[in-house]
């Protein structure tokens, strides 16, 4: 049996939840500030549909969300209060996180390496603590948000198996979130670590989020489409952003 067309499993059915998700994202992303196209649900993206200047941080929220986060956390509002609250609380805003990178990231349906679920987590982790970071003020969470990008950036050559595909949707969606906003405003961030996470990015990642193959569950490439526009956004790729809207536009009205 074809892989990629075997029953739902737990992790599937979850990521067609996120896929629900994905979709709201990326209609607004095409929708408003991100690009100028349209809006019109057609594969043939013209060039120009990205735009000539990509703001940052750009992806899933932008600068003007987060300042509202901060002003509502800093008064006191609900539900901002609680949920940054809980947000502190958790493992991934630990102040000593760990991240776990490996060299190959070899993910198996059902029977990943341990590598599959500390990548996921790490990139998580950037992503809180990047959040953290732009909520407090406190430097030391965006110091660990860039820590745990460069430990990746620094060892990751590879995924391979099964799961692949998705588990670099997964994963690199979060790493562009949390690189996004650690590049947008901390300057300490050194301008060499940040070019090999991009290089991370387009060769750990790109070649397995925008694989061309026909028999994709619809799910799985809709969060590969999300990784593709979040990590071409981080890059100001226009090229990689325009495709991943023709991906986009091509194939939800399919998987619907």
């Amino acid at each position: 049996m074809n892989p990629r067309h075997k029953p739902a499993r737990p992790r599937i059915r979850a990521a067609r939840r996120a896929a629900a998700l994905t979709v709201v994202l990326l209609a607004a992303a095409v929708a408003t500030g991100c690009g100028s196209g349209s809006g019109t649900p057609r594969s043939d993206v013209p060039p120009g549909t990205a735009p000539e200047h990509f703001r940052h941080p750009g992806v899933v929220v932008g600068g003007a969300q987060l300042a509202a986060v901060r002003r509502h956390v800093a008064a006191g509002q609900e539900p901002w209060k609680s949920a940054y609250e809980a947000m502190s609380a958790g493992a991934y805003a630990a102040r000593d996180y760990t991240p776990h990178p490996a060299r190959t990231v070899a993910c198996a349906s059902n029977a990943g390496t341990d590598a599959c679920v500390a990548e996921r987590e790490d990139a998580i982790a950037a992503y809180t603590q990047a959040l953290m970071w732009s909520v407090s003020g406190d430097a030391a969470y965006a110091r660990r948000s860039v820590a745990i990008m460069d430990a990746w950036s620094e060892r990751v050559k590879e995924h391979t198996r099964d799961d692949a595909d998705l588990q670099t949707a997964w994963a690199g969606s979060t790493w562009a979130r949390a690189a996004e906003i650690a590049h947008a405003g901390y300057p300490a961030w050194p301008g060499p670590r940040v070019q090999r996470f991009k290089w991370m990015l387009r060769k750990a990642y790109l070649p397995e989020v925008t694989s061309k193959l026909p028999d994709y569950n619809g799910n799985w490439e809709l969060a590969m489409t999300d990784a593709t526009m979040s990590v071409a956004v981080f890059l100001e790729d226009r090229a990689l952003y325009e495709e991943a809207v023709r991906r986009y536009r091509a194939r939800v009205p399919a998987y619907f």
